[in-house]
């Protein structure tokens, strides 16, 4: 299997704070937010999408004689289940998400998630994956008394569907979110968020790949402790494009430089102090990882990202934030 066959299959996944003034951004949601945009770019996938390999030839011009031939290989059971264990930890020069009130800190995201996922099944000229399933996430920031009240758990349930031909990958999904409290595990927001998007894949040689990914998305939102400016104050729509490059340093080394632009727009905003009226976001992320691969089951990586989001609603609500850190990922699939 060439090695761009293999840099392909990398892309085929990939509420309330009252300590803060009404005039700042809430960054539980915020921070959620940002991760969730970075996820795709800082856990490259291994994925064996094809089992057809062709043998080298036994003496020049063997092929030309014969035609190729084919490696008999066993057909390797099906799996129908993945589950998935990642630990990260960050540091961000900004954990509040404002310009007026810069605090860093360390940030630990711990993710358990298992879903139905069966393998990619032959569907017209490509080939359709479906998924079904939940994924808890715990943010918890290391301690410091000024950032002890931002601990929060996430819990999505989520499905989706691929359908890849060729250089090109179409995908539609809806998660069904809410974050809790930590420790109490009282729920401070809840959102629905249908997606729709595309990746096309450029293959430059075998060791570098150029990729585009737009997506649309739209999030329907319930804040439930900012009963001041109203429970769907987050209701947006986001438009994204990402652009990344994929380079295969060694046959399990992995770098990748991204960029990434999003364009969000809150039809009713309020913070509770200003009157409610649209909210445009201008975010744009620059950043890269490098992960290498043990085996197909684990994984281990470093990344840092820049941010800089532009709010017309309020100049508490841009901010730049630099981030870097590590994690550990193990993927099994049964």
């Amino acid at each position: 299997m060439k090695i761009s066959t293999t840099l392909m299959g990398l892309f085929v996944i990939s509420a309330g704070l009252p300590a803060l003034l009404h005039a700042q951004p809430n960054p539980l949601i915020q921070q959620f937010g940002q991760t969730q945009r970075e996820l795709q770019f800082q856990k490259p996938r291994l994925l064996n999408l094809s089992t057809n390999m062709e043998a080298p030839e036994l003496y020049p011009g063997e092929n030309a004689d014969v035609g190729p031939q084919r490696i008999l290989r066993l057909k390797p059971r099906k799996t129908y289940f993945e589950v998935i264990a990642d630990s990260q930890c960050m540091y961000s020069d900004n954990v509040y998400l404002s310009e007026d009130k810069k605090v860093g800190g360390a940030l630990f995201i711990n993710t358990i998630q298992a879903a139905l996922a069966p393998e990619a099944y032959a569907w017209g000229p490509g080939q359709f994956a479906p998924m079904l399933g939940f994924r808890s996430q715990w943010f918890n920031y290391a301690e410091n008394v000024n950032l002890s009240s931002l601990d929060f758990n996430a819990q999505t349930a989520f499905i989706n569907g691929r359908y890849q031909a060729g250089n090109w990958q179409f995908y539609a999904a809806c998660d069904l979110t809410r974050l809790l409290d930590q420790p109490g595990y009282n729920e401070i927001y809840r959102e629905c968020m249908p997606t729709l998007g595309f990746q096309r894949f450029f293959p430059v040689n075998d060791k570098l790949m150029f990729i585009v990914s737009p997506q649309v998305d739209y999030h329907f939102t319930d804040s439930q402790t900012n009963n001041t400016a109203g429970s769907a104050v987050n209701n947006r729509f986001d438009a994204s494009l990402n652009l990344s490059l994929s380079y295969l340093i060694t046959p399990k080394l992995i770098a990748q430089p991204f960029y990434r632009f999003q364009y969000s727009r809150y039809p009713d905003f309020s913070d509770g102090a200003l009157p409610a009226n649209s909210r445009d976001d201008l975010v744009n992320t620059f950043g890269g990882s490098l992960a290498y691969f043990f085996n197909k089951y684990l994984a281990v990586r470093v990344f840092t990202v820049y941010e800089i989001n532009h709010s017309s609603y309020a100049s508490a609500f841009s901010y730049h934030k630099f981030d870097a850190g590590g994690g550990l990922s193990l993927d099994l699939r049964f």
